[in-house]
């Protein structure tokens, strides 16, 4: 290496113009001017893509430059050799900026120490238990909503079950209130039933013959009984021929009992007649109040033939006026003298099929006379009761 007595004076010494040869004596290179305080022979570079020795070209003209004795290096050369190097310093720089890029990533996540390695794995680890807590909890919260479902759910069951029984009944009695006026309108079959089964101890059936001979049936029910006798409404018209002397004889019949009856008294004008049997204590059939029997009233007519013990049709009252009750239930030829009753089973009037108030027959739409009728001729009452026979015929 030269010594620094071998630069050029800034003052122009003598030593120096002479082996200068023609220098500039004003142009001193300085080691940290162009090599940058750098005056190894060779450069490195850490950066793969730039690992290959630094161009030993420039490096010996840099050297050259700065070791000739006579300091003539070309000023020209001097500075071709300046652009090298700094070409060469340029070029590092870059190489080492794409690698800090390169490795910025990596750097932001992994730690460089092994503390923070410790940390990183510390941090990873409660991540991983916060997370399986939270799962664990809402397993256990599931697990804890079934079970009590499950042990519930016998109870929440039977709940059901009676709030199911519970709105049925309702339902089933909104039911009933909303068809109330409507069974005002048309009765059912446990309320014909029920009639029946009612009545049917009071009913017999008529068995006699019409003045012509032929057979004549029809129904008588039962009005008063007492200790010796009993005493029983029909229809005039069916015991016509018996009002005759001689007459054929009346017989009652109730299943397989027959019991002979004597014609008491008639009533051709309201179609009623009385039969007496000595039977005691037969059972006898409730009077209705007549101010009860209106204008729409349904209204039942029950004979006593039929393989149930009787049979029962049903109407409406179409009128109602001093002299009969004017109705719609269907009257056959066993009808006759059967009692007209309402939903109670009291008895309003007497079924018939003659009798005509109003002067003319009637065709499907029959007139019956009320049940206080026949307290006119055949029947002694008082205050609707009955107390006995009228007077014989």
């Amino acid at each position: 290496m030269p010594s620094s007595s071998d630069r050029l004076d800034p003052a122009g010494s003598a030593g120096s113009a002479g082996a200068g040869g023609g220098a500039d004596p004003q142009w001193a290179p300085d080691d940290a001017d162009w090599l940058g305080g750098d005056t190894s022979d060779s450069f490195e570079f850490s950066d793969p893509q730039m690992a290959t020795p630094t161009d030993p070209v420039v490096v010996s003209e840099a050297v050259s430059a700065r070791t000739s004795p006579a300091n003539t290096l070309d000023r020209s050369t001097t500075r071709a050799a300046k652009k090298r190097v700094r070409a060469v310093k340029k070029a590092r720089r870059q190489a080492l900026e794409r690698r800090r890029k390169r490795m910025a990533p990596r750097r932001r996540i992994l730690p460089r120490t092994a503390i923070g390695i410790c940390l990183l794995l510390l941090t990873t680890a409660l991540a991983v238990g916060s997370i399986s807590a939270v799962l664990y909890m809402n397993y256990a919260y599931k697990k804890d909503r079934s079970e009590a479902l499950v042990q519930g759910l016998d109870r929440r069951i039977r709940e059901g079950s009676q709030k199911i029984s519970n709105e049925a009944t309702n339902a089933q009695a909104r039911i009933q209130d909303e068809l109330a006026p409507l069974s005002k309108l048309a009765a059912t079959g446990d309320t014909l039933s029920t009639l029946l089964e009612t009545g049917r101890n009071s009913l017999w059936v008529v068995r006699t013959f019409d003045e012509a001979g032929a057979p004549a049936v029809g129904t008588a029910f039962v009005v008063a009984a007492d200790a010796q006798r009993s005493f029983l409404l029909t229809s005039y018209d069916v015991v016509k021929a018996a009002t005759r002397d001689p007459g054929p004889a009346v017989t009652l019949r109730q299943g397989t009992t027959d019991l002979p009856a004597s014609l008491w008294t008639w009533d051709e004008t309201n179609d009623v007649a009385l039969l007496i049997v000595d039977q005691p204590s037969l059972p006898k059939l409730p009077w209705g109040r007549p101010n009860e029997v209106r204008l729409g009233t349904q209204i039942f007519a029950m004979s006593a033939l039929g393989t149930a013990g009787g049979a029962v049709t049903q109407g409406f009252v179409a009128d109602v006026s001093s002299t009969g009750i004017q109705h719609t239930a269907p009257l056959g030829v066993a009808f006759r003298g059967a009692p007209l009753v309402d939903n109670n089973g009291r008895v309003v009037g007497v079924a018939t099929r003659t009798f005509a108030p109003l002067g003319f027959a009637s065709d499907g739409v029959w007139f019956a006379p009320p049940i206080g009728a026949a307290c006119q001729k055949v029947l002694r009452c008082e205050a609707d009761v009955v107390r006995g026979a009228g007077a014989k015929r």
